[in-house]
């Protein structure tokens, strides 16, 4: 930037050269490889959603949200991300979800992947999910 004179004011007096290892720069571009492909495949609408909680932001939303939930349909990629206050409202959230998805894609959800945080196994939501005739799904 300095040779392509876009920096005015800007006086470096280090005669030392550039470290070449720059870590934070090698951490910018780590990534890890894809997943594999799935072996199962969808072939109906809600026929497996996948879910995740994200958070806490460090701050706090105007509104008090500091984490949101977003549900996917395998086979469609239909999504929807709910902002949350606390964690313990994922399962209102999936209620919601569930109502939106099942009025608007006119399919039931048959199947619920999570990763088995806590969010997703309180007594109240395993009750619901069950009573709905929905299976449930682990990561590992």
């Amino acid at each position: 930037m300095m040779s392509q004179q876009l920096i005015s004011g800007l006086l470096i007096s280090s005669k030392l050269t550039p470290d070449p290892i720059c870590k934070p720069c090698l951490s910018g571009k780590m990534h890890a490889n894809p997943f594999p492909p799935s072996e199962s495949q969808t072939t109906h609408p809600l026929e497996l959603i996948h879910s995740d909680l994200h958070g806490p932001l460090p701050v706090h939303t105007h509104s008090g949200f500091r984490y949101w939930v977003s549900f996917i349909d395998d086979f469609t990629q239909f999504r929807v991300v709910f902002p949350l206050r606390a964690k313990s409202d994922t399962f209102e959230a999936f209620k919601a979800f569930k109502s939106y998805a099942e009025n608007h894609l006119n399919a039931k959800i048959k199947g619920l992947h999570d990763d088995k945080g806590g969010e997703y196994m309180s007594s109240a939501f395993l009750h619901f999910t069950t009573d709905a005739g929905i299976s449930r799904q682990h990561t590992m």
